[in-house]
């Protein structure tokens, strides 16, 4: 019998807070994903776990400008990435599929409401992947308000996960540091699962950009030898998937050209 660790998240704050029991039988609020190990469903929490919502009567006033709520000039919002109460000038806008669906099983809307600090954070984040710049990229995430899991959807560019960011940026620790120490998925189709749930799709989604591209294949059109190999050797992706012939031959021939003399 095959051992499994299963994380269970409870995305009902009131449930939480009352402080009362809370049966998993028939509750909606309640999502149970399943993982090989330990540290996967640790790691998987850590993604999927939605933030606690100040109320309003915690905070009277906006987080970040200090400026008072009132109910008709200065009505406060929650933002939906870390929590924290803000007015109208202090938060922007995200698609919703920038946050985990477990941040918003109750009220799935188009977009969602962000506060200018998790803004910020997050386009220097996705900066820090694409320029490789491992210290900088650490140092954003101990801030507890980035989301390894969740795609940069802003704008009209492609779509890229932060995996594909790593990726891009060449810089081989930083895309280890996510994928082994972190456990982020890099499997480019959804995984059927054998109990088709509500919310079985939750942490198996196919990990590819807006155009439909793998890991993989972003790794194809980079050149990076020593990203390649990582995936292909180490993380047993199938190179066989890849179908543009032109980039895989120009790859082959890169790497041939790296190979020492005989």
């Amino acid at each position: 019998m095959t051992m499994r660790w299963v994380a269970i998240i409870n995305t009902d704050q009131e449930q939480i807070d009352s402080g009362d029991s809370i049966s998993t039988e028939d509750n909606d609020s309640i999502v149970a994903l399943s993982f090989a190990t330990e540290q996967e469903a640790r790691e998987a929490c850590y993604a999927y776990a939605p933030p606690r919502m100040y109320t309003f009567d915690e905070c009277t006033n906006c987080y970040m400008c200090r400026k008072k709520f009132n109910k008709f000039l200065r009505r406060p919002f929650n933002c939906q990435n870390c929590g924290i109460s803000i007015c109208l000038n202090c938060a922007t806008n995200w698609p919703s599929t920038m946050l985990p669906e477990t941040f918003t099983l109750k009220h799935r809307r188009r977009s969602v409401k962000i506060c200018l600090a998790c803004d910020w954070l997050n386009d220097s984040f996705r900066m820090s992947l694409v320029n490789g710049d491992y210290k900088k990229a650490l140092a954003l995430h101990s801030t507890g308000n980035i989301n390894l899991r969740s795609p940069f959807a802003k704008g009209n560019h492609e779509t890229y996960y932060p995996v594909h960011c790593a990726v891009v940026g060449g810089k081989l620790p930083l895309l280890k540091w996510m994928v082994e120490s972190h456990c982020c998925p890099i499997n480019p189709r959804k995984r059927h699962s054998k109990h088709d749930t509500r919310y079985s799709s939750i942490g198996n989604e196919a990990i590819v950009t807006s155009k439909g591209r793998s890991v993989l294949e972003v790794a194809m059109e980079t050149n990076l030898t020593h990203i390649l190999r990582y995936l292909v050797v180490e993380k047993k992706m199938n190179i066989m998937l890849y179908r543009n012939l032109d980039v895989a031959l120009r790859n082959l021939a890169f790497c041939l050209k790296q190979l020492p003399e005989c």
